[in-house]
């Protein structure tokens, strides 16, 4: 089997029935939307807050806690480049949107980063609703 890197043709149709709902809504309310389901919040929701109301132990895939699954080490990264970056990337953004790249080392803020199909927790600064110069400055 061949496999592509061409994710749309995995995708529905602009015109598809299952996207009716979702037509002229920004991400922001079509994640309302899909977080007022019933099912959404039984599957991902409930079960993500309370998970997320535990303490951090450690990351596992069984519910056995991996131990010494990283070694703290030099990993010769460009951490003062990446540093530099970090400050241009600041120089660009607003109040509001410093404070939703910044937080606090032992802040809930990095345990509750997602990625999902949509939005259900409103953590980070999404480049959409960024300014001009901020998005710039990601890309570069």
């Amino acid at each position: 089997m061949t496999m592509s890197n061409d994710f749309r043709g995995l995708l529905y149709a602009l015109d598809h029935p299952k996207l009716e709902g979702a037509r002229g809504l920004t991400a922001a309310e079509f994640g309302l939307r899909m977080k007022a389901q019933p099912r959404a919040k039984a599957l991902f929701l409930d079960p993500w807050e309370s998970l997320a109301a535990e303490p951090f132990h450690g990351l596992t895939c069984d519910g056995m806690c991996e131990q010494d699954l990283f070694a703290l080490g030099d990993e010769d990264a460009p951490a003062e480049q990446m540093f530099e970056a970090a400050c241009r990337l600041l120089q660009t953004v607003n109040g509001h949107e410093a404070a939703k790249l910044r937080h606090p080392i032992d802040s809930d803020a990095w345990r509750r980063w997602s990625n999902p199909e949509f939005l259900w927790n409103d953590n980070g600064l999404r480049l959409m609703n960024a300014g001009r110069p901020c998005g710039t400055r990601c890309w570069t």
